[in-house]
């Protein structure tokens, strides 16, 4: 073998095994969100469900399929939306964490959860959502 196959055959064992140090690392932090009872929702600036993180289904208005793209607007009564869309506004301008704690009917029972929204980038924001 000359000297520029076994460099690249050097190559891609490294690449193999750094591929496999992702798939690890991918691996726990999935096992990670997999274990939290917090949902996790990826929002724009005005409010759009951008993704959702199903850690805790139970507490999920509808199905995540049919969270995205869906409004706050859509989903809350208009008082409670308003005030959730300005505290996210309010994050993502302030570049700060806010939240803002709200009762929800959830199977017929009164709920109450928090929010701790966090800025993220290109005007959006993550909603850590607790019980």
């Amino acid at each position: 073998m000359n000297k520029g196959n076994l460099l690249m055959t050097e190559q891609v064992e490294i690449l193999k095994k750094e591929i496999e140090n992702l798939k690890q690392k991918y691996y726990n932090l999935y096992e990670l969100i997999n274990n939290l009872e917090d949902l996790i929702i990826h929002l724009d600036y005005n409010g759009r469900y951008l993704s959702v993180v199903p850690t805790s289904p139970k507490y999920l208005l509808l199905p995540v399929q049919e969270l995205i793209g869906k409004n706050i607007n859509d989903l809350f009564d208009e008082k409670l939306a308003i005030e959730i869309l300005n505290v996210i506004q309010k994050a993502i301008e302030s570049n700060s964490t806010q939240e803002i704690q709200y009762p929800l009917i959830i199977n017929n029972k009164q709920k109450y959860f928090k929010a701790i929204i966090k800025p993220n980038n290109n005007k959006q924001a993550i909603a850590i959502i607790k019980d």
